[in-house]
């Protein structure tokens, strides 16, 4: 379920989790956003007004992917300006492959 919002704040990443590790940017605005219900098995990345606005979701068997989601266009809002973007892209990107960091495998 999605709910649009305008003039909200991230305020909250789920940092218990690997893909919002060292991440630390709080009172982002955000012109719009929408926000999720996350699922049992999905993964709270991070909140804006305590509704979650990147979710993930791991791959469920037989043949589902890993999937990311936003709730609004990072470079399109404030978090462009923000070390955290590049940040959660590469949390992402490990935790979507995890050997992608590897040198000389």
């Amino acid at each position: 379920m999605l709910q649009a919002q305008s003039k909200v704040k991230l305020n909250r990443w789920r940092s218990d989790h690997a893909l919002a590790a060292g991440l630390r940017a709080h009172g982002v605005d955000l012109d719009s956003a929408e926000t999720f219900r996350a699922e049992p098995d999905d993964i709270v990345i991070a909140e804006a007004t305590g509704q979650p606005v990147i979710v993930a979701r791991p791959a469920k068997p037989p043949r589902g992917a890993k999937l990311v989601v936003f709730g609004f266009h990072p470079l399109r809002s404030a978090m462009k300006y923000e070390l955290t973007t590049p940040l959660l892209f590469a949390n992402i990107l490990r935790w979507m492959a995890p050997g992608i960091s590897e040198v000389g495998s």
